[in-house]
């Protein structure tokens, strides 16, 4: 009897130890959106492009919780806006979510390349770091901050959500 009790202790020890612990993430998960907004990329100090922005957006499969969350998802590209802005692209990406609190959270994308008339403009393979504001009911704001795209491009931008997404603890 007391072999039976140490091993199903022993095998609880395991389960715990193996279930991962629920992360900050995106709701809702597997969920397409678009983040619109304006913005500017600065490239060696005076190569400046400042556009209205439209990156497309997929959030990733649940892992969980409650509300079900994705713990990240892909860009599969973005465009910019009007006038001359319309020669610049964004080439497909994913992105995680780091951190998050009841009123927003923080991110990363796993590189982000901009074109423009189809050749890499800017360009890392670095993460680069957003905030996320959640708005309740509302569409959602998301930030870049001075981005470093490489070593010699910067990116600012406020961009909404088309629709409400929140980031969740």
């Amino acid at each position: 009897m007391k072999a039976s009790c140490s091993s199903g202790i022993a095998a609880l020890i395991v389960l715990t130890l193996a279930s991962p612990a629920l992360s900050a993430g995106i709701a809702p998960p597997d969920y397409s959106f678009i983040i619109v907004g304006g913005g500017n990329l600065v490239k060696n100090g005076n190569d400046g492009w400042s556009c209205l922005w439209n990156f497309k957006m997929t959030s990733g499969p649940s892992v969980g919780g409650t509300p079900p969350r994705a713990a990240g998802g892909t860009m599969p590209g973005g465009t910019a806006g009007v006038d001359t802005c319309t020669q610049m692209t964004v080439a497909p990406s994913t992105y995680s979510i780091t951190s998050s609190t009841a009123t927003g959270g923080t991110g990363v994308f796993h590189g982000l390349t901009f074109r423009r008339n189809g050749v890499n403009f800017c360009s890392t393979t670095n993460n680069v770091p957003f905030q996320y504001l959640n708005n309740g009911d509302s569409p959602s704001d998301v930030f870049f901050d001075s981005a470093a795209i490489g070593t010699n491009c910067i990116f600012a931008a406020a961009l909404k959500t088309a629709a409400d997404l929140n980031v969740v603890p």
